[in-house]
């Protein structure tokens, strides 16, 4: 902090220049200015060319910060059933807003599938393995797994990757409490 007020302080040089510049621009007083008017237009001047120095600064200094924290923020994976696609997204956001990082399956648009089932896309485009397995690396990537478990509904592919999970130690926080 104390090199961010170092940056911000103004020099003798700057603080003359701007002390005396206070008058380049018309001033409209409508009588003759006194002592007190004139060293506080001059002053005010001088606060503003600190505020012009400073606020760049304090604002690359709070960006600089902002990116040290969001360097350290927790990283979340989501996992659950294509079927809760729009929970999963609302959870996305409502994590992002507490300051997590989120990784997720990849939710599409509905004009992108070809029939009625817009579920199951890895199997109809024959990618499943695949995605399956790009899933769990997101989990290797991840610090904790969210499990979305609706009306306690564990898919295959949901369990095989909450299994990985357990299998690497991520720990596993679940929608809805477990069934025994």
């Amino acid at each position: 902090m104390n090199e961010l007020v170092e940056k911000c302080r103004l020099t003798d040089e700057e603080i003359n220049k701007t002390f005396e510049g206070a008058f380049d621009k018309p001033v409209d007083f409508d009588h003759k200015p006194t002592m007190d008017e004139i060293l506080t237009l001059r002053l005010k001047a001088v606060e503003q060319a600190l505020l012009a120095k400073a606020i760049p600064l304090v604002s690359a200094e709070a960006r600089k910060q902002e990116r040290e924290r969001i360097k350290t923020a927790p990283v979340v994976c989501l996992c659950g059933s294509t079927r809760f696609t729009r929970e999963m997204l609302i959870k996305q956001w409502e994590l992002t807003k507490q300051g997590f990082i989120v990784v997720s399956w990849c939710a599409l648009p509905d004009d992108y599938f070809q029939g009625e089932d817009k579920t199951h896309i890895g199997d109809q485009e024959g990618v499943k393995e695949l995605v399956d397995e790009i899933h769990k690396r997101k989990i290797d990537l991840c610090d904790e797994v969210f499990a979305l478990n609706i009306d306690g509904y564990i898919g295959e592919s949901t369990a095989s990757e909450i299994a990985y999970a357990v299998k690497i130690g991520k720990p596993i926080t679940y929608w809805q409490a477990l069934k025994p």
